[in-house]
């Protein structure tokens, strides 16, 4: 279900919306958020004149807790970034909004992977402040590009400034997939420093995360989204309830009710195990993801973290855009490997 909130502006990416919301509201404070946050959501901290502040994740959710919430926030605290990992929801966005509020801290709620989730029966999205989605490659509506805003407070120079942005060109979305390659290959080489340095540069990144779209189909397909993903939510759900009743419990992320899942993860371990099933699933050309990895030394921040970097050495997670059969594939890849292993989770 759509939030309702009294203004609704489409951007060029979910990194777009935190930008604009950050930019109109908050300057030259820290800005909260998971040290396991995709490094999209933080570029457009720096880039509105604020500073990220990360903080630790729960095992295993990978969300932030209230309690970490509380703990973290300071006199230079000008706002939290909420992003609900992996589309799972907690109540503890509750308890952050009546905290934020005491503390006149600005809640961004970041939807990008729950699209379609509630709480108590409330859609995402009107728990912030302001509430950020996307159409994204890999979100739960992919149209390779797109964001929303959402907000009750006055936008007058939220309007102001996404006029200003320049328009998404095919530039842009080259220069995006070329960024993306040479993170992933950087941060497979397990080369901090070079993953480092390639943030470093942030003004010469600007324009793959700040821009908007002008393409009325695109845009119609946005503002459309969640009746796209109302019609495609049985088959999402199908194909999770497929990954669920072929792998052992004990290895599956659980989502909290109301969750919508992004994608489908499991929690291994044992890294030599964990480092087999990858290598058998990208042999069969099945996909397979580590996402989210512990960013927070990209950006200068060398702090032990121990649950995001718990998540970053275990998570897994696969695809419910895959066919069917693919999904049993990767489930069968799975199962060989643990069986010939005989794994058993500690």
């Amino acid at each position: 279900m759509e939030p309702n909130r009294a203004h609704k502006l489409i951007t060029g990416r979910g990194a777009t919306a935190i930008y604009l919301a950050l930019n109109a509201s908050c300057k030259n404070r820290e800005v909260i958020v998971p040290s396991n946050i995709c490094y999209a959501a933080i570029l457009p901290i720096y880039y509105s004149g604020n500073r990220p502040h990360f903080v630790d994740v729960e095992y295993p959710s990978g969300n932030i807790s209230y309690r970490s919430a509380a703990s973290a926030i300071n006199e230079s605290t000008g706002a939290i970034i909420y992003p609900y990992m992996y589309g799972n929801v907690s109540e503890d966005i509750v308890a952050i909004r009546q905290l934020c509020h005491e503390k006149g801290v600005l809640l961004i709620e970041d939807c990008a992977s729950a699209m379609g989730a509630r709480i108590n029966g409330v859609p995402v999205g009107e728990f912030g402040d302001y509430a950020v989605f996307s159409t994204g490659h890999a979100k739960n509506v992919d149209l390779n590009n797109g964001g929303i805003l959402y907000t009750d407070l006055p936008v007058d120079k939220i309007e102001n400034d996404f006029q200003n942005l320049p328009v998404l060109n095919e530039e842009i979305v080259n220069k995006q997939s070329n960024f993306s390659k040479q993170y992933g290959t950087l941060r497979r080489s397990d080369n901090p420093e070079k993953v480092r340095e390639l943030f470093e540069d942030r003004e010469a990144l600007k324009r793959q995360f700040l821009y908007r779209i002008t393409d009325d189909g695109l845009l119609r397909q946005i503002d459309n989204c969640f009746s796209i993903l109302t019609n495609e939510s049985d088959a999402v759900r199908r194909k999770y309830d497929l990954f669920i009743n072929n792998l052992p419990a004990y290895l599956i992320y659980n989502y909290s009710e109301g969750s919508f899942p992004w994608r489908f993860s499991i929690l291994v371990d044992d890294a030599i195990i964990r480092k087999k099933i990858i290598e058998k699933l990208l042999s069969e050309k099945l996909f397979v993801s580590d996402w989210y990895p512990c960013i927070a030394n990209a950006f200068g921040d060398n702090t032990n973290y121990p649950n995001a970097r718990r998540m970053e050495r275990e998570i897994l997670n696969f695809s419910l855009r895959e066919t069917e059969e693919d999904i049993l594939k990767s489930c069968a890849i799975i199962n060989t490997v643990l069986q010939g292993e005989k794994y058993e989770k500690n």
